[in-house]
């Protein structure tokens, strides 16, 4: 604070001048009041997926700083605000602080840059946090050949034309995010037979998934190959059904006897071949058989069997007999 004296004489319009000068003492106030915000100051001035605008009204002229953090983030000093800097002291970059000149009564505004889409910041002026926020949508890219799966389960069934595997195509990125909305063929790439491959369940799902069921007649080992034919990308993983025999067919298994003939010594011998097959033909192994001389003149001697069926279903015997006439012999199943 400041005395001053001020002297103050007047005159007339007769040039009549005062004898002698007044004196008004007065003492001027020191401004010891911050700026006040004006109502609902400061506030929102709009936001993008990367800026964010603050408006800002005062009482009096000045200057205005600014400091923007993340949302959530320790709220700093006025001394730090001022200077810059976060609550840990740390100096922001440029694009996160700042000020502007204040007129008294007169809206300005300050603007944050290079912010991150998504994100809620506070604007340390007032710790106000803006209400709008930015969203982004990350989609996922094309199906990845080598990251989408091909599986089946189970991976063994019954050749029987009615039970069925299924197989599950899963599309997915290079980053492993489901790929929905594509059209997803299957196709029998190598193995017996023809499978029945059923329609697929529809469009890739949110999953990135699509489904299949495959049946077959024919016993062996099939490899199933899916292709996305949005993109024409084919899966590089592939999925494998074993179908394997159903139980022995009596009507499909054969009997036969090489040579139908042969000397009735006690040593020339006739090889009886048994051959198990399912119902649709495919052959059946590992099954016990026995051979039995069921018609015809003396006792045959029947050798044991070769082991149980093959690969093929087969099973051999060797007969011979001291007895002239024809002898007919039957197989039989005994496993089952």
């Amino acid at each position: 604070m400041t005395t001053y004296d001020i002297y103050v004489v007047a005159q007339d319009g007769l040039l009549n001048l005062q004898g002698t000068p007044a004196k008004v003492t007065q003492t001027t106030s020191d401004d010891t009041f911050p700026p006040v915000w004006a109502t609902d100051y400061p506030k929102p001035g709009g936001v993008t997926e990367t800026t964010e605008r603050v408006l800002v009204k005062t009482d009096e002229a000045g200057t205005a700083y600014f400091v923007c953090l993340p949302g959530g983030a320790t709220a700093p000093s006025v001394l730090q605000v001022r200077q810059g800097r976060d609550a840990a002291d740390q100096v922001l970059v440029a694009n996160l602080k700042g000020n502007v000149a204040l007129t008294a009564d007169t809206e300005t505004n300050w603007t944050a840059t290079g912010l991150t889409a998504g994100t809620t910041y506070t604007d340390t002026t007032d710790s106000l946090t803006i209400t709008q926020t930015a969203t982004v949508t990350f989609t996922a890219g094309p199906a990845s050949a080598s990251q989408s799966t091909v599986t089946a389960s189970p991976t063994s069934v019954v050749a029987d034309g009615s039970t069925t595997s299924t197989i599950t195509v899963t599309l997915k990125d290079a980053n492993g995010n489901p790929v929905s909305g594509k059209t997803v063929a299957l196709a029998h790439t190598s193995g017996p037979g023809t499978p029945t491959i059923s329609a697929a369940s529809g469009p890739s799902d949110a999953s990135g998934v699509v489904t299949f069921t495959v049946k077959s007649t024919a016993a062996g080992a099939a490899a199933f190959t899916a292709t996305d034919t949005t993109d024409s990308v084919t899966i590089t993983q592939t999925a494998t059904v074993t179908f394997t025999a159903g139980p022995v067919s009596a009507s499909q298994s054969t009997v036969t006897a090489s040579p139908t003939s042969v000397v009735a010594d006690g040593v020339s011998q006739s090889t009886i071949t048994v051959t198990l097959k399912d119902a649709n033909g495919n052959p059946v192994s590992g099954k016990m058989v026995a051979l039995a001389h069921t018609s015809g003149p003396g006792t045959p001697t029947i050798s044991a069997a070769s082991g149980p069926s093959d690969a093929s279903g087969v099973v051999t015997f060797t007969v011979k007999s001291a007895t002239t006439g024809a002898d007919v012999f039957t197989a039989t199943d005994t496993t089952d």
